[in-house]
């Protein structure tokens, strides 16, 4: 329900809104999601098909996870409030896509293998517009003249547990950050692999909320928030809902 001033009322599953149901911990597995392999990619003009959907059941776990888990359960998650931008195709805008994961548990990203739903987003609106251009003229070859339309939102986030990778200090030495950030995650897990982004972003799914880490496109930050961990004080608000596609 909104009010006047477009907030929210009640009801957790408003649209564009999320809130937890359970504070429990959730253990998150390559194989738990098995997924639909008849998915365009959006934000194309004509839409097209991956050339080798990848299931979770095809990705051999990285062997780095359990290390990063046992790191992460001794290390600090701390609360984060922000706002954070997303750019999206208008097809694919409304309040509820935006902050659904199901992009990423489809496609996969560079912290979340295929199978764990992950809203990314950054903290400056033209960061965001970079990464989303960025996954599809270079991770899919295309030109600009496949681009649709596209918008860019503003998200409320209020988080309780979040592992920051924060630039001015110093990055754990359990983590070989600049290789995260480099590895071309598509061609590994088209050869069947996780990488080992992946399986530090799978880790803090499966003790927190979300993660903060430096652009690999630009300088920037980016969040790659987990929506099926959410504690249960968290929040994720999409802001000016009523502006967009329902």
């Amino acid at each position: 329900m909104k009010g006047a001033a477009g907030l929210l009322i009640s009801y957790t599953n408003a649209p564009g809104f999320l809130r937890a149901r359970s504070s429990r911990p959730v253990s998150v597995s390559l194989s738990e999601a098995i997924l639909s392999l008849d998915h365009p990619i959006s934000g194309c003009k004509p839409p097209i098909k991956a050339a080798r959907p990848i299931r979770p059941e095809m990705l051999t776990p990285h062997p780095s996870f359990n290390v990063y888990l046992e790191n992460l359960a001794r290390s600090e998650l701390l609360p984060w409030n922000g706002i954070i931008f997303r750019s999206a195709a208008i097809a694919h805008s409304s309040a509820d896509d935006l902050i659904s994961g199901h992009g990423a548990e489809l496609a996969g990203g560079r912290w979340n293998p295929p199978g764990l739903r992950t809203v990314y987003g950054s903290l400056e609106p033209g960061l965001s517009v970079d990464e989303s251009l960025g996954a599809i003229l270079r991770g899919y070859g295309l030109s600009p003249d496949d681009l649709h339309p596209r918008i860019v939102a503003a998200i409320d986030v209020k988080l309780e547990a979040v592992f920051i990778l924060d630039p001015t200090k110093a990055i754990p030495r359990w983590l070989d950050y600049d290789q995260m950030l480099k590895v071309d995650w598509r061609t590994e897990n088209g050869e069947g692999r996780e990488t080992t982004s992946q399986a530090l972003g799978r880790a803090v799914a499966s003790v927190g909320e979300a993660l903060i880490t430096r652009s690999a496109v630009r300088a920037g930050l980016n969040v790659a928030l987990f929506p099926g961990s959410l504690r249960s004080g968290s929040t994720v608000r999409v802001i000016h809902d009523e502006e967009l596609p329902t």
